[in-house]
């Protein structure tokens, strides 16, 4: 196609052909150039396809959800486990097994990180298993090959091993998750999962899932706690479906992003009426 420009325009300017060829490689450059330019615009416009974004007002932050891979996108990462904080066995298709399998050369690794992150916290009881168990909402940070995850306990194994959760667990572990993050010194972007909804069984649409965890995340910072400047909630590629609508996703974050919703804190208890004219 390239060739035969330069032909056409050799018929109607004779001397193309030979300012072609001293300037062949001001055209490979050229050509390389609007090649990259192309495939960037490309890239843009399929990620809007697949992605919607809202600042919050009167703030420097903002809010995206997008269909991807939680793993290629920057930022801390959010993963749900259970109580226990179990590694082995959890099973195969889990997020905390795609994470421990490419950020962990070994189980034992991420046992020894956990242990040392959870030092501090108060156990409940001791349960088959692990021998250790918390509450819910505790969190455990670690950052194997310089990737700052924070593991939050959103739901529970029972007497036979297996995971049971709940909204509520959920609910309580995102503002437990949150009061964690704020008393952080760094502050970074952040990147959560619809958590909750596969391997912890909650019974809900993900799409609900998804705004239960924007809720969360503005009732907090609307409360004026900086958590960070841009949340990410990542849906994975195989759990989008036709029960998830971008469009009204976006319509919603839109709606609650735009609401001016700062709460005052009070400036102080009011003078009981007895005692106004004391001083």
């Amino acid at each position: 196609m390239f060739w035969l420009l330069i032909e056409m325009l050799t018929f109607f300017i004779p001397d193309t052909m030979q300012w072609t060829a001293d300037n062949f490689w001001v055209l490979i450059i050229c050509s390389s150039v609007a090649l990259v330019v192309t495939i960037i615009d490309i890239r843009r416009k399929f990620k809007e396809m697949f992605s919607v974004r809202e600042s919050l007002a009167d703030t420097n932050i903002s809010l995206e959800i997008q269909v991807g891979d939680i793993f290629q996108v920057e930022g801390d990462f959010i993963i749900g486990t259970d109580t226990t904080f179990e590694t082995n066995p959890i099973p195969e298709k889990s997020l905390q097994k795609q994470f421990t399998d490419k950020y962990y050369d070994n189980v034992e690794h991420l046992d020894r990180d956990l242990a040392n992150a959870l030092g501090d916290e108060k156990l409940i009881e001791n349960t088959s298993g692990k021998s250790k168990r918390y509450k819910i909402g505790t969190v455990a940070k670690v950052s194997p090959k310089k990737q700052v995850v924070y593991l939050v306990a959103i739901d529970e194994l029972n007497k036979e091993g297996e995971v049971v959760s709940s909204l509520e667990n959920v609910r309580d572990s995102l503002r437990e998750l949150w009061k964690y993050i704020r008393r952080d010194i760094d502050i970074n972007n952040l990147v959560i999962p619809i958590i909750g909804t596969k391997h912890a069984r909650i019974q809900i649409p993900r799409q609900v899932m998804i705004t239960e965890i924007i809720e969360s995340f503005l009732e907090v910072t609307y409360q004026g706690t900086l958590i960070c400047e841009k949340l990410t909630i990542v849906i994975a590629k195989e759990d989008y479906d036709e029960n998830i609508d971008l469009k009204k996703l976006g319509d919603y974050l839109h709606v609650n992003a735009a609401k001016k919703r700062w709460q005052e804190k009070p400036a102080g208890q009011p003078v009981p009426a007895e005692h106004q004219n004391e001083h």
